[in-house]
């Protein structure tokens, strides 16, 4: 009797944004990403001494395997626990195993899998590390410290000087692993398989030999900026809802979709780089650093003037590799992404700055779902929202959704117009392209973009008053020069559908896109060093 395992690591993203270093943001990535791969599983299948089973999934924080007998299950699921616990210290571990039914198919296995995961889940946690008083504790992060001859671990300085810092063993592990996993992600992202040589892939990108201090994609925040940062995470729609369509589908292969999904995400984050990667060519390293790469899952940090262009040419590759690869052959359609990004300071904390994103995904996603409800469209349409969070105090997002509502004007549609018509959703949500041209059409007009400053605060207190500043602003554009104004007219009007073209307008029912474009003004100047520009 076949028996199915499954394992999922619990909040991985709040584990990955723990600290504000990017180094050992990444290394707890990488220590993920090896965990969760097919040669790790094959090893551990190996010193167990398990011979049969078939590793069907192995990417995003789950594993999914399936066992000739239903000992050698429990084994592995007693065993792998500890290994889990140890190689990566500071997450929690849930997993479970289901036998196969007669006449069931994957699509029904898994549902069951996943249901026990979720039960699985909701067991109390377990303590990885003995919470004593007379344990010497980590003064950053203020967990125990590891044996002394294990403290410290090597470091450079600004300077490339070699240093010693101490940490607990959870960020310790994330540190060291810091070093290799560069090249592996750089591998992934940038489609360069492993060479003996790890010198090659630099020397074929930058033509500069890599060192500790010296790398293509930054281990230092202030490698990516030195100002604003973008957070961005990216997931896919219905994903849950498909699999379970496929109860009735008796040649669905789990393991097939699971890769070819897969295939498409990494393939999407491959040409979006290419097209950005360009512009950083005489730079030492690309500000750019993918965080979580598989899956339906994209998280990643860039300088925030790229992040938009970024994760739209991606969303818009993902619909097309995935409508390309057939993964769903039943209604030959594609499978579409919803995305958020945060704004931050370089200094702003990391998991802070991963919620907001993730908060904003979340808002994108309803808006989506409940558009697909309304309109009966096929697929829920990919789009994206943003905010750019100017302080340095982390609120939660509804709390910024109330007290902002007749600002909040996203999400924005993002599927590529010039190669197709979605008119249901062109009714229903505004494009990012539209915001995109008002943004050009102010870049290099600083009086306009004085009025919309002016304008947006007065409309907070006193919306008359904002309105009297409208018809003084159109009559003195107008004056001197009618062009231009009749041009940014034009473009807000576009971005405002319905609207009429005889008088410029700035709100659609009671809601504003003049904060959304005041912002990515201002991250598109890469000054932006007070936020208003």
């Amino acid at each position: 009797m076949t028996t199915y395992y499954g394992g999922k690591f619990q909040g991985i993203q709040s584990y990955i944004f723990s600290t504000n270093r990017l180094k050992e943001i990444v290394g707890a990535s990488e220590l993920l990403n090896v965990i969760c791969s097919e040669d790790f599983l094959k090893k551990e299948l190996n010193k167990m001494k398990i011979s049969g089973a078939e590793i069907i999934q192995a990417a995003a924080s789950t594993i999914k395997i399936s066992f000739q007998a239903d000992e050698d299950a429990k084994k592995f699921e007693r065993e792998f626990i500890k290994t889990a616990r140890e190689f990566v210290p500071g997450i929690e571990y849930s997993q479970t195993h289901v036998e196969k039914k007669d006449g069931c198919n994957d699509a029904d296995w898994n549902e069951t899998l996943e249901a026990g995961l979720s039960t699985e889940k909701n067991r109390p946690a377990t303590l990885y590390y003995p919470n004593l008083m007379i344990v010497k504790r980590d003064n950053r992060t203020g967990l125990p410290l590891r044996a002394e001859e294990m403290l410290k671990v090597p470091d450079y300085n600004d300077k490339g000087e070699r240093i010693w810092v101490s940490m607990d063993e959870a960020n310790r592990r994330k540190f060291q692993k810091a070093r290799p996993a560069h090249e592996k992600l750089e591998d992934k992202l940038l489609d360069e398989s492993d060479d003996e040589n790890e010198n090659d892939l630099t020397m074929k990108l930058t033509g500069i030999t890599p060192t500790p201090e010296r790398r293509e994609l930054p281990l230092i925040i202030e490698e990516i900026s030195q100002n604003f940062i973008a957070v961005v995470h990216a997931d896919g729609n219905g994903l849950g809802q498909f699999l379970q369509d496929q109860k009735e589908n008796k040649d669905f292969d789990i393991k097939t979709f699971s890769k070819n999904l897969d295939d498409c995400t990494v393939t999407s984050a491959r040409t979006a780089f290419e097209e950005i990667k360009d512009a950083y060519k005489d730079s030492d390293k690309y500000p750019f650093r993918p965080i979580v790469l598989g899956g339906d899952d994209f998280t990643f940090i860039c300088k925030a003037k790229d992040a938009v262009e970024f994760t739209k040419k991606f969303i818009q590759e993902f619909e097309k590799n995935t409508k390309d690869k057939k993964l769903d052959q039943k209604q030959g359609s594609m499978f579409t992404v919803c995305a958020g990004i945060a704004f931050v300071k370089k200094n702003y904390p990391m998991h802070f700055a991963y919620e907001l994103a993730e908060s904003l995904c979340s808002l994108a996603k309803g808006k989506a779902k409940n558009l697909k409800r309304e309109k009966g469209l096929p697929e829920i349409p990919s789009c994206l929202a943003f905010r750019k969070e100017l302080g340095s105090f982390a609120e939660d997002f509804e709390n910024i959704k109330d007290r902002n509502a007749e600002f909040i004007f996203g999400p924005y549609a993002v599927y590529d117009r010039k190669n197709e018509k979605r008119p249901d959703i062109d009714d229903a949500l505004p494009h990012i392209d539209d915001l995109s041209e008002v943004v050009k059409a102010l870049e290099s007009n600083n009086p306009f973009k004085t009025f919309l400053r002016n304008w947006m605060s007065e409309e907070l207190v006193n919306p008359h008053s904002a309105n009297l500043l409208k018809e003084r602003f159109t009559s003195v554009a107008q004056g001197n020069d009618e062009d231009k104004y009749d041009d940014f007219k034009k473009k807000m009007n576009k971005l405002l559908k319905g609207k009429g073209e005889e008088e410029l307008n700035l709100e659609k029912d009671g809601v504003s896109p003049v904060l959304d474009i005041l912002t990515l003004i201002s991250v598109k100047d890469e000054g932006g060093k007070n936020g208003n520009n």
